[in-house]
């Protein structure tokens, strides 16, 4: 749990982000991967900041079909093996 981000402190996406949004999100925070959120509040998962890269049009929302499958893991899970699935799954 030390090294888990409280889910009120994640910078997030909601769906229907642009890949120029995206790239600005990305400038202004200096992070490269966003969760993305439904309107429901479920994540559905994230998009990285090379998603944008060739994605036209540039002001078009990203389909849901874009969004990269994210990694869960219990908060019990030991630290070697959060890492080791992460590894695993290329997250």
């Amino acid at each position: 749990r030390d090294v888990v981000m409280p889910v009120d402190r994640v910078l997030y996406t909601r769906v229907g982000t642009t890949p120029e949004e995206l790239e600005r999100l990305s400038h202004e925070s200096g992070f490269s991967r966003f969760p993305v959120m439904d309107s429901e509040g479920r994540i559905l998962g994230y998009l990285h900041v090379k998603d944008a890269l060739d994605a036209t049009p540039r002001d078009a929302p990203f389909p849901v079909t874009a969004l990269r499958p994210i990694a869960r893991v219990r908060a019990a899970t030991p630290l070697d093996d959060v890492l080791t699935a992460l590894r695993r799954s290329r997250t």
